[in-house]
């Protein structure tokens, strides 16, 4: 009874605040800004190299994104996919 009783009060809890929550709207204007990102796992490179060996291996990415509000970003990512490194520029993308 004692490890169900908080999972029943989360639920009563949750279930209460639930309808006063919204999600917020998502457009251009609400991500303007500058952005870090960080990313690790595995991946399949056959998937995005035509002629690259299937399996899954090792990555790696960082990097930086600027955000204008209208559409328009730019930034750079590095990182590391299984030995191969790569270093990407966006300049005045959409």
């Amino acid at each position: 009874m004692r490890s169900v009783l908080p999972v029943v009060a989360f639920a009563v809890c949750a279930s209460v605040l639930a309808p006063g929550l919204v999600a917020q709207a998502c457009n251009d204007a609400a991500v303007r800004g500058t952005y870090c990102l960080t990313c690790t796992g595995w991946m399949d490179l056959s998937k995005l190299v035509p002629g690259a060996p299937a399996g899954f291996v090792p990555t790696a990415f960082v990097g930086v994104n600027k955000t204008d509000g209208v559409g328009r970003f730019s930034g750079w990512l590095v990182g590391n996919a299984g030995g191969v490194k790569l270093t990407l520029e966006f300049v005045d993308s959409t």
